[in-house]
């Protein structure tokens, strides 16, 4: 796991007080999540393709909605990518990997992948179509 690119996530989110607060800070979680599962028997190679292509998409500085230019709020279609991605591991295996793998509360992984998922989707719809379109996932 890159945990540089974690450390930066977190200080990149940890003062963050804008729209979509509780789900931007989770972001360095999620991002963790998503790197832990590549390790995990559970998840098929199909799955841990996706994974690649989500975490690769974190990373990148120039993406849809760019970080540098809109701040924080610019990781909300990153996370909507890895919340799609965790869900359709629910769905194909069950929760026990995510558990396994999540270093928070089940609530807050519940949370981060049903309700948050479902609010930024709602709020976000374009972005949403468009990282799904630009990654293949």
């Amino acid at each position: 796991m890159n945990q540089d690119f974690e450390k930066i996530l977190k200080n990149n989110v940890s003062d963050y007080e804008g729209e979509h607060k509780a789900i931007i800070k989770k972001a360095p979680e999620l991002y963790a999540l998503a790197c832990k599962l590549l390790r995990d028997v559970k998840i098929i190679k199909a799955t841990r393709l996706k994974l690649l292509a989500a975490i690769g998409y974190f990373i990148i500085p120039d993406d849809i909605y760019p970080e540098d230019v809109h701040g924080p709020i610019g990781y909300v279609e990153d996370i909507m990518l890895l919340q799609y991605i965790f869900r359709e591991i629910n769905s194909e295996v069950g929760k026990k990997p995510l558990e396994r793998n999540w270093n928070g509360t089940e609530a807050d992984l519940i949370s981060a992948i049903g309700a948050e998922f479902n609010t930024l989707k709602t709020a976000y719809p374009h972005l949403f179509k468009e990282v799904v379109n630009f990654t293949g996932v």
